[in-house]
C-alpha cells in the first residue's frame, strides 16, 4: 500500500500519471526489490510466473517464469 500512495504522490509532482506509470512503477521496483530477487524467484516451489503485455517491438502476451537478472524481473 505504501508503495502505491509513493507512487501516487510521485506522479503529482510530475504533473499526473499520464505517461508516467512506467517510469515510477519501474523506480519503485528498483527500491523495494533485493538484488537477488531473480535468484528468489527462480528457486520458488511451485510455479512462479510474471505476465505482462508487450506493446513494442511486438504486440504480444509474455509470460516470463526464469529470470537472467534483476532487471529481467523488473523490466527493461
Amino acid at each position: 500500500m505504501e508503495a502505491t500512495i509513493r507512487m501516487s504522490n510521485d506522479s503529482k509532482v510530475l504533473g499526473g500519471a499520464r505517461g508516467n506509470l512506467l517510469p515510477l512503477l519501474k523506480n519503485e521496483l528498483n527500491n523495494i526489490l533485493d538484488d537477488d530477487v531473480h535468484e528468489v524467484l527462480n528457486n520458488r516451489k511451485g510455479f512462479v510466473g510474471l505476465a505482462y503485455k508487450e506493446l513494442f517491438p511486438k504486440n504480444r502476451p509474455v509470460l516470463d517464469t526464469q529470470f537472467v537478472d534483476r532487471e529481467h524481473v523488473i523490466g527493461k
